[in-house]
């Protein structure tokens, strides 16, 4: 099996935006193979208890079915966090469309001191059954408390998966429990961290993975979206990540590229953005001198924990 965990940046408030990038987050799961993915907490609307009973909603608004299409045509489980109206008031939940299935939600059970204002307590624990493997979900601050762990591992959990979205203060204690409560069950522990700022934090992305041993695998840096996607039968984990880099001179040729595929694209869509001698070559080489243009750069890399000094890495450019 295949589990991905997605790193995003959401943009506060922004519901529409944010199943945009959601959607093209999860076709690259499904490029990958994954059987399941993961998105940090309230990854739909961004982390913002104020804005939580405006937006919330239930799992079957019909804004979500373009993900019940996608799990469906493609045989993959897919997690989004967002509010939802409960009984007592508003959840932090997790919205889980599963192929040809009934639509679950998953809210949160043990809340922060600071999210009771906002926020209500979710009652049950969702489990999810993949390829015979049994994974339990949990959200952000319950995930470092012994007792929601120690609950999925009564009932069967192989696998634990953390909903989050931290400052950098969590995740250093997220770094300080994950290791030591997987090799003391023998459980891996995933990790999903949003990026950018929501409520009256910055939230530090370091997305990771660690073994049933406590080794840590794989992390994503603080401040780019990206996934990892961890193959439970191989114990290997392939790292992608768009990070934005200032161009250089030497890659001139291919960036200018880049503008003319862009150019034709847009005219394909009757966008008739640029004229025939804008972009230049030479506009796009000043730019390149002055430090004016940044490119966007996928990088991909599989790391295995039985030979974690060798890794592989490819480097490819956004077109």
């Amino acid at each position: 099996m295949k589990i991905c965990i997605a790193q995003t940046k959401s943009l506060k408030g922004e519901v529409n935006k944010n199943i945009e990038n959601h959607l093209r987050i999860i076709q690259r799961a499904i490029n990958s193979n994954a059987d399941l993915v993961i998105f940090p907490e309230l990854s739909v609307t961004s982390y913002e208890p104020d804005l939580a009973k405006k937006l919330a909603t239930t799992v079957d608004n019909i804004m979500f079915n373009p993900f019940q299409e996608l799990s469906d045509k493609h045989t993959i489980t897919i997690g989004i966090g967002m509010p939802t109206n409960g009984i007592d008031g508003i959840n932090i939940s997790l919205l889980i469309f599963q192929p040809n299935k009934k639509r679950l939600v998953y809210s949160k059970q043990m809340l922060h001191a600071d999210e009771l204002p906002y926020f209500v307590c979710g009652n049950n624990q969702v489990f999810l059954n993949i390829k015979q493997k049994k994974i339990a979900i949990g959200i952000c601050y319950e995930t470092l408390q012994a007792e929601h762990f120690l609950n999925a591992k009564k009932n069967g959990a192989e696998i634990y998966i953390a909903s989050v979205a931290k400052p950098q203060g969590g995740i250093e204690k997220a770094f300080s429990h994950f290791p030591k409560i997987a090799q003391e069950f023998n459980t891996p522990i995933l990790m999903a961290n949003s990026v950018g700022y929501c409520d009256n934090f910055l939230s530090v992305g370091q997305s990771a993975i660690w073994t049933k041993k406590g080794e840590l695998v794989a992390q994503l840096d603080q401040e780019n979206q990206g996934m990892l996607i961890y193959d439970t039968e191989l114990d290997v984990v392939e790292t992608s990540q768009l990070k934005i880099e200032k161009g250089q001179l030497s890659e001139l040729n291919e960036l200018f590229q880049i503008y003319r595929n862009s150019k034709i694209k847009l005219e394909q869509n009757g966008i008739f953005q640029w004229t025939d001698n804008y972009p230049s070559n030479s506009i796009v080489e000043n730019d390149l001198k002055y430090y004016q243009l940044k490119s966007g750069r996928l990088q991909i890399r599989t790391i295995s924990p039985l030979t974690i000094l060798k890794k592989y890495y490819s480097s490819y450019h956004f077109a």
